[in-house]
């Protein structure tokens, strides 16, 4: 069985200080590695949180974060584009 659950993960959520993004990112990198840990696959493997970041709030500090926990084998990074409800369009002039 596999089982996937997707979140947006975005420490400047609702728009707050800079100190308290950085302050949920460090919650994270506490935390989430003890509970990870916690629970193995049948090779032995930790779930792997994806942190779906998004790109205009890149900090390389918060990256730098996820990426040890990438390295700890207890999380993966994609990142995602917020289109601020525009939608697409292309056009063409014949």
């Amino acid at each position: 069985m596999w089982l996937a659950i997707a979140d947006h993960w975005e420490p400047y959520w609702q728009r707050p200080s800079d100190e308290i993004a950085a302050a949920r990112v460090a919650t994270w990198v506490k935390h989430w590695p003890a509970v990870a840990r916690r629970h193995t696959d049948s090779n032995g493997r930790s779930p792997q949180y994806t942190f779906f970041y998004p790109q205009e709030e890149y900090r390389p500090q918060f990256l730098d974060a996820l990426a040890e926990m990438k390295r700890a084998g207890v999380a993966d990074v994609d990142i995602h584009i917020h289109h601020d409800g525009k939608a697409s369009r292309t056009s063409s002039t014949a």
